[in-house]
């Protein structure tokens, strides 16, 4: 036990020890039976319930911390691991399915995964490696809190999945009877473009990335050139290499932008944010049915890219595809920025756990359809939380985990 305050031990030791009857003289537990008319005596303290008892009272000092040794611990039983040892989980029939559900739409080849889950053999020589990233919640990164709303690529892998592919690991990672290995169905991309050919390409200039150093971000202006108004239904971003670019931003920005005044992206010759690539984005971005991002004729793109060098110089030749609507839709689908507009980043020496905030207040009613949160290295933790009219509070996404390396847009 923990002070959080002082981060000091209170206690260290069993939970169900019971504490020395000091009033018997002889060391023997304070447990007498009622009978003959005795009064039962009251439930034997433990030396845990004494500390917690003293800390709630305030009468706690630091002199006071209690260590407790014993040559054998409280026994913790692990049913699904029991269990699991005796029926060990068959890797066609049980552990294949899970690492192609939630595992091989990154580890293929031509994927974002640094491996490809392309059969038994690989897997079982990755098999340890697999078992470290799932138990300290590297891999699947979800970095969501799975009781606070539901999200479709939010990577969710549940506690019976994780129980088997673990113990299924710990009993040697068996290939078992079946004939057929279901990750040899796998296919590599086959596409780069997921939906097919896109009805225009930007061709982001080449940028050479040095082996090592720190690369400020840098705007490119793409001259679109469109004689008439667009309505995107789709976006694809396609890095030209994955191992450096760390995002791309694209702005949709007014005729009158020039070289000159990119760097100076303001609400004033803003239009509306495009879409966004980030680690994990590994497919087309589908707009909501009924919704597309307008960009008038006559308009411009911004693209803000980061890059990172990774040991080795390279040459990054992005591309961006653009789908169509042949009619405009409905609805416009906008991106809204809620932060405090880089003011106020000033976070005190030494402190551990410093919060900040910002808001914003629709004046109609929306239709919500995906968070994206976004810090930097320094960030860890992550919270949208909608305050409806009534003053009732809805929290909308909670990210207790945040990775600055991960950065989906959660649908």
């Amino acid at each position: 036990m923990i002070d959080p305050n002082t981060r000091q031990v209170l206690f260290h030791g069993p939970l169900d020890r019971p504490a020395m009857d000091r009033g018997d003289g002889d060391g023997a537990p304070a447990r007498r039976a009622a009978g003959n008319g005795g009064a039962r005596r009251a439930p034997a303290s433990t030396p845990l319930t004494d500390v917690l008892t003293k800390v709630t009272a305030g009468d706690y000092k630091p002199t006071d911390t209690v260590n407790v040794e014993v040559a054998k611990g409280c026994p913790i039983n692990f049913p699904a691991k029991a269990a699991l040892a005796k029926n060990v989980p068959d890797y066609a029939k049980d552990v294949a399915p899970i690492l192609k559900d939630n595992c091989a739409h990154c580890h293929v080849q031509g994927g974002i995964g640094p491996w490809a889950m392309t059969s038994y053999d690989i897997v079982k020589g990755f098999a340890p490696m697999m078992r470290e990233v799932l138990m300290t919640k590297r891999m699947p990164p979800m970095q969501v809190d799975y009781h606070v709303g539901h999200f479709n690529n939010a990577n969710y892998i549940s506690n019976a999945q994780l129980q088997t592919l673990v113990h299924w690991i710990d009993a040697g990672a068996p290939r078992g009877n079946s004939k057929v290995d279901p990750l040899t169905s796998v296919k590599p991309i086959a596409s780069e473009w997921d939906l097919g050919p896109p009805d225009y390409v930007v061709d982001v200039p080449a940028f050479d990335v040095p082996a090592t150093g720190v690369i400020d971000y840098f705007n490119h202006l793409i001259e679109l050139n469109f004689k008439e108004d667009k309505y995107v239904r789709a976006i694809q971003f396609i890095p030209g290499d994955k191992r450096v670019l760390h995002h791309l931003l694209s702005y949709i920005v007014s005729p009158q932008t020039s070289k000159s005044d990119v760097n100076a992206i303001n609400e004033e010759n803003v239009r509306d944010f495009l879409e966004g690539y980030a680690p994990g984005k590994t497919s087309a971005t589908i707009f909501p049915k009924g919704t597309g991002v307008f960009i008038p004729k006559g308009y411009k793109l911004t693209m803000q890219m980061h890059y990172t060098p990774m040991g080795k110089a390279t040459t990054d030749k992005t591309r961006v595809g653009l789908y169509f609507y042949k009619t405009p839709p409905e609805f416009k689908y906008l991106t809204l920025p809620v932060s405090n507009g880089g003011t106020a980043l000033n976070i005190p020496p030494g402190e551990t756990d410093h919060r900040m905030n910002a808001s914003h207040v629709f004046d109609t009613d929306i239709m919500l359809y995906a968070l994206r949160p976004h810090m930097h290295y320094r960030g860890k933790a992550f919270k949208f939380t909608a305050v409806y009219p009534n003053g009732t509070r809805e929290v909308l996404l909670s990210e207790p985990n945040y990775n600055f390396a991960w950065q989906p847009t959660f649908l």
